[in-house]
């Protein structure tokens, strides 16, 4: 199977609970790159777009996050400060204190990343294995190290490393960044880190490799996907967000765009549609992914008949 759909994407949605997985988040600290990348993107002028939901007495807040970022990309504001600190509850896709309970986070890379009765090298073929290989090589990484983890786990791992070589650091990410000045009794999550885990954990064995495979080639290329995605984000661009993501998981896999995209939209709107029964404020910080297109939050809440304004830019 031939996926085309860039790595670097998938894992600007999925590396809020994968990016601190396995052994890789101590070894991805220790690569040395020039950064280049982040430093391309350090002058742009920020505006990323936003909605606002309401209906007579609560207003919601949805912001696009991205969950791996440079540390030197500017994207806060004072007008995201003021509707932080407004907000009665923050909503994130997994509570950043249980993002944070490392011990966890290892369990179910065990559980779900890893098969150590099914070596690496038995599930690749000698093509791909030598490719990952070479990559590992270059991140100082031991391909043997790799050997007991899933395709899904190896790909997320080397991109990630190649990423943070190039000056991205999970630690910059926007839910990161907003957790740290969030009080845990304003947090409040979508799902849970397992469930996260088990969305790539439940791939077929022949989507998990394609999966792997089109990480190998867009390390290659330089990921170039990745810092495109970042750009468009940051400036509000959603048209090329959505070409970017969600054009190109549609045209290559309908099971990854339902495992990725629409069951976690649906179940998303269900719960936030049951927050705005309530009153008050609340802010949503979800992967941009998850924003955009029709199949997107606000289209869904919208078609509940919430009001919504946006995409919005301050």
């Amino acid at each position: 199977m031939n996926l085309k759909t860039p790595i670097a994407s998938l894992l600007a949605l999925f590396v809020a609970a994968c990016g601190g997985a396995g052994d890789h988040q101590a070894t991805a600290h220790e690569v040395d790159g020039d950064g280049a990348a982040s430093a391309e993107l350090a002058d742009l002028e920020p505006g990323v777009a936003y909605w606002i939901i309401s209906d007579d007495d609560s207003t919601m807040v949805l912001f696009p996050t991205i969950h791996v970022l440079p540390s030197n990309l500017r994207w806060q504001s004072e007008a995201l400060d003021k509707r932080l600190s407004e907000a009665d509850e923050i909503w994130f896709e997994v509570l950043p204190t249980e993002l944070n309970n490392q011990a966890s986070v290892q369990a179910l890379t065990m559980a779900y990343g890893m098969s150590p009765d099914r070596p690496l090298s038995e599930r690749l073929n000698s093509e791909t294995y030598d490719r990952v290989d070479a990559l590992a090589s270059d991140l100082a990484l031991s391909s043997e190290r790799l050997e007991p983890f899933r395709p899904w786990m190896v790909a997320v791992t080397l991109a990630t490393m190649d990423l943070v070589r190039d000056g991205f650091d999970p630690a910059s990410g926007v839910e990161m960044v907003i957790g740290r000045n969030t009080p845990d009794e304003k947090e409040r999550g979508l799902e849970t880190v397992e469930q996260q885990f088990s969305f790539l954990g439940s791939l077929s064995d022949d989507i998990e490799v394609a999966f792997l495979e089109s990480t190998l080639g867009d390390i290659e290329r330089g990921q170039q996907e990745i810092k495109d995605f970042a750009e468009a984000w940051a400036v509000g661009d959603l048209s090329s967000l959505e070409a970017l993501v969600i054009d190109s998981i549609k045209e290559t896999s309908e099971e990854l765009y339902d495992v990725i995209i629409t069951r976690r939209n649906e179940n998303w709107t269900t719960i936030l549609s049951k927050e705005l029964e309530g009153s008050g404020n609340d802010f949503v910080a979800v992967g941009a992914a998850h924003l955009i297109g029709d199949d997107g939050v606000p289209a869904l809440l919208a078609a509940r008949g919430y009001t919504v304004e946006g995409p919005l830019r301050d």
